[in-house]
């Protein structure tokens, strides 16, 4: 009986944090709170607090160390680490992480290409004067990319589930 009720709240929390993160830009810690106590006395119900209990501090600490060098912002860190604590499943957030990671990839070459104006040749002349940007500190010839992430994460965790059901052993 505790299996629906965890994907029901797995499916909450993605669906409002997508919600106002895509409008505020937003995620609050009041619901993740929220989320993570009814988490926690769910699996201490069913008896699994302790997987519950590490995969939220792993994914905690996986997200931190993206965070640290500025690819995710703070809200995204307790996101993944609350959807880590619901899963209470470490090998399943991993997954979750690769595909956030691919996603959050792959919207940057959009955003690179778009930027360059879809010229492959704007596109070399912007990423080496990133780079020049970089290994001189003078700054980013690159804008930056901000966008809403609960979504990405969310679905990532999702599909992760979805990915290990059904196709993983």
């Amino acid at each position: 009986m505790i299996e629906p009720l965890l994907l029901l709240l797995l499916g909450f929390a993605v669906a409002y944090t997508s919600y106002t993160d895509f409008k505020y830009f937003k995620i609050y810690n009041k619901v993740l709170l929220f989320i993570l106590g009814l988490a926690i006395m769910l699996h201490v119900l069913q008896g699994t607090w302790r997987a519950s209990i590490e995969t939220l501090a792993v994914s905690f600490t996986i997200f931190f160390v993206i965070y640290l060098f500025k690819m995710t912002s703070a809200g995204d860190v307790k996101l993944f680490a609350v959807l880590g604590s619901i899963t209470a499943d470490i090998r399943m957030m991993g997954l979750a992480f690769i595909l956030y990671m691919t996603g959050h990839l792959l919207i940057g070459i959009v955003h690179l290409v778009k930027q360059a104006d879809y010229k492959p040749g704007q596109i070399l002349t912007l990423l080496i004067q990133d780079v020049r940007g970089f290994v001189s500190k003078t700054g980013s010839g690159i804008q930056p990319v901000r966008f809403p992430a609960a979504f990405l994460i969310g679905m990532s965790v999702i599909v992760a589930g979805v990915v290990q059901k059904f196709f993983m052993v």
